[in-house]
């Protein structure tokens, strides 16, 4: 039994359910990235990669360095890392001749599939939301976005 479970106050099981799921979060992708001996970073761009194939966007590596805010070298060495493994490959912008686009490599078809299913069950979940309970939802995580500091795109 969760916390949360325990606590009378509803903002104080709320926040414990929320860091219970961030820890959670926290090492799922570290044993994902563990192992294939990726960082947890390195998996968190990989997801950003194939998330934005899936929806049909392009994604740049200045666009990864401003998501994940890396250095354009610490991000380049992730993308080295993620393509030494064929999971992303750089290829050409077709629209900016001195961009290049990071796409899912041949190897990334598993790691995808799994995100994808995980995204779903998450949609799924949300699904079942009340529309007042969403909005409340989602003015929580936009407060912690603030917080964050961190640029998240619209999409």
């Amino acid at each position: 039994m969760s916390a949360a479970e325990h606590d009378p106050d509803p903002a104080s099981a709320a926040l414990d359910v929320f860091l219970e799921f961030r820890e959670a979060d926290m090492l799922l992708w570290r044993r994902a990235g563990s192992a294939l001996g990726l960082s947890a970073m390195a998996m968190l761009a990989l997801a950003q990669v194939l998330r934005a194939h899936a929806r049909g966007a392009p994604v740049r590596q200045v666009d990864l360095s401003e998501a994940l805010q890396l250095s354009p070298a610490g991000t380049s060495a992730i993308v080295t890392a993620l393509e030494e493994r064929d999971l992303v490959r750089r290829v050409p912008s077709a629209t900016d001749g001195r961009a290049v686009n990071i796409v899912p490599g041949d190897g990334s078809a598993e790691i995808g599939a799994g995100l994808l299913a995980a995204d779903d069950v998450f949609l799924r979940l949300v699904a079942e939301v009340s529309p007042e309970g969403l909005r409340g939802f989602l003015h929580i995580m936009g407060g912690m976005r603030a917080l964050s500091g961190r640029k998240f795109s619209d999409g």
